[in-house]
């Protein structure tokens, strides 16, 4: 059983059981006071767990990051750390060390970060991961995008020429990359983390680009407000309806063919060419649920006791308006 720690920078003080390792980028008070090297891939839009809107209401102080002091695969992803920089100097030659302090651009001062390792003898850094399995096949042609962009991160901040990536991939496989100074992509980088730090500073959320940040920056509407349409955005309810019944089309495309491989498989959970390739799989599971019928029926007031209620926006287009402007 793991114990718990009550805060994500005394787990990682306990874990590497010395202060002079602990990375101030864990701390929220540091993480509040400019863009770390995490951060920099949710800027670029790239990063597939946050989206831009979650890291900004963050930064204003709307919400609090997740509190990850028991999470798994930080705590075996620190553990791992010092292991994985000594087997990357045994397997490539290169001494590195512990820099203990935190990175500022120079010009651009909330852009900050603090990095695994430095390489000795050279203008370089060294940034170590624990990948598991189920993200093995994002490394097969390199580090993922957002990794990508944190080292430029720590590149625009440091000044260094590369960063090697060393990354044990499912527990047992080392891979290294290098990923060297790439000036246009950093300046493009600077560019949007200065757009984004005004925003955060004059409390102005980013434009959205999905529905996704919508929601989050518009949870609730008012029952009887109303707002009109402008002329610039008289066609997208046309254009919507015409690409739904676009995507019906699809849709009834795709399910016929699922339909004649499942007639094909009947009771087989799997589908193989000749050469004993599998194609396709369509197994059974089995799962529980709670009938939350019967219980409210068998115990009202129990119900009634831990009931929760929660609020959501459903959106719609007027189906006459659609098809009248499509």
């Amino acid at each position: 059983m793991i114990e718990k720690i009550s805060t994500q920078t005394e787990m990682m003080n306990r874990i590497r059981g010395v202060k002079e390792n602990y990375k101030p980028e864990a701390d929220q008070a540091v993480r509040m006071s400019g863009i770390g090297g995490s951060d920099a891939g949710v800027i670029m839009r790239v990063n597939p767990w946050k989206n831009l809107i979650q890291l900004w209401d963050e930064k204003v102080g709307n919400s609090v990051a997740p509190d990850l002091s028991d999470n798994e695969k930080i705590r075996w992803g620190i553990l791992l750390e010092d292991l994985i920089c000594r087997e990357y100097t045994t397997r490539t030659g290169r001494k590195v060390r512990n820099v203990n302090k935190t990175f500022r651009h120079p010009a651009y001062p909330y852009m900050q970060g603090h990095i695994d390792r430095k390489i000795e003898g050279e203008n370089a850094g060294l940034e170590a991961k624990a990948v598991g399995l189920r993200q093995q096949k994002f490394w097969e042609n390199g580090p993922p995008e957002h990794y990508r962009i944190q080292v430029m991160h720590y590149m625009a901040i440091t000044g260094y020429d590369y960063f090697d990536v060393v990354a044990l991939v499912g527990g047992q496989e080392l891979v290294i990359h290098r990923i060297d100074r790439d000036e246009e992509l950093i300046a493009e980088l600077i560019e949007l983390e200065k757009e984004f730090w005004e925003q955060v500073q004059s409390k102005t959320p980013p434009p959205p680009v999905t529905t996704a940040e919508t929601a989050l920056l518009y949870p609730t509407g008012e029952s009887e407000k109303v707002v009109y349409l402008s002329t610039d955005m008289s066609d997208i309810p046309g254009k919507y309806s015409k690409l739904i019944e676009e995507k019906k089309s699809i849709d009834d495309q795709l399910d016929a063919l699922k339909t004649r491989v499942q007639d094909k498989m009947k009771d087989a959970s799997f589908l193989e060419d000749s050469e004993g390739e599998r194609v396709a799989s369509w197994p059974t599971y089995e799962r529980s649920t709670t009938d939350l019928k019967s219980i409210e029926k068998a115990e009202p007031e129990l119900c009634e006791k831990h009931r929760k209620v929660s609020s959501y926006r459903r959106f719609t287009f007027n189906t006459k308006y659609r098809r009248e402007n499509a």
